[in-house]
């Protein structure tokens, strides 16, 4: 794993890229893995995101209004994500 990182989109709302995951070995609950908030590749999104960010709001309730699921991996598991997404 690797320090803590809050919420936050890979890129910008500039251009559509894609990330891809491969999992070199079981990504558990227990690591701390990366979440996932679903259809948050989005203007309204960002900007809701922008707006907590300046309010001292809980990371783990951020993660709840943004309906974030942890991406957990089998080894050899690959998942391929618009970059956008928070």
């Amino acid at each position: 794993g690797c320090e803590f990182q809050p919420l936050h989109a890979d890129t910008s709302m500039e251009r559509v890229k894609f990330t891809v995951f491969v999992a070199l070995q079981d990504v558990t609950k227990e690591m701390g893995p990366t979440f996932l908030c679903p259809e948050t590749h989005n203007f309204e999104s960002h900007a809701a995101l922008d707006v907590m960010k300046k309010m001292p709001v809980p990371h783990e309730e951020m993660l709840e209004r943004f309906g974030a699921v942890p991406a957990l991996c089998n080894c050899g598991d690959i998942f391929i994500m618009n970059s956008q997404l928070l």
